[in-house]
């Protein structure tokens, strides 16, 4: 599986992007209603990343104020920062 997941995230305060790529990944979940503009921008409430000894795999569960969650199952990936303006 060669494909990757792009998301970012504006910071607090707003100048800044916390840009995550995820590789070898797939949405283990993703609601309909993301794609919906009304959901589009909204707080992150809590995230959790896991690992799995078995399958050597993370699994990254993001959910929102909105009871949008999204699980993206990966193999690795990097963050990085960029200009929010």
């Amino acid at each position: 599986m060669n494909s990757s997941i792009e998301l970012s995230f504006l910071l607090a305060n707003w100048e800044s992007v916390l840009i995550l790529n995820y590789y070898d990944a797939f949405f283990e979940k993703i609601p309909f209603e993301i794609f919906n503009n009304q959901y589009s921008q909204n707080d992150l409430l809590v995230h959790e990343l896991k690992w799995n000894q078995q399958t050597k795999r993370y699994q990254h569960i993001i959910c929102f104020d909105n009871d949008i969650d999204l699980i993206i199952n990966f193999a690795n990936f990097k963050y990085s920062y960029a200009n929010g303006k």
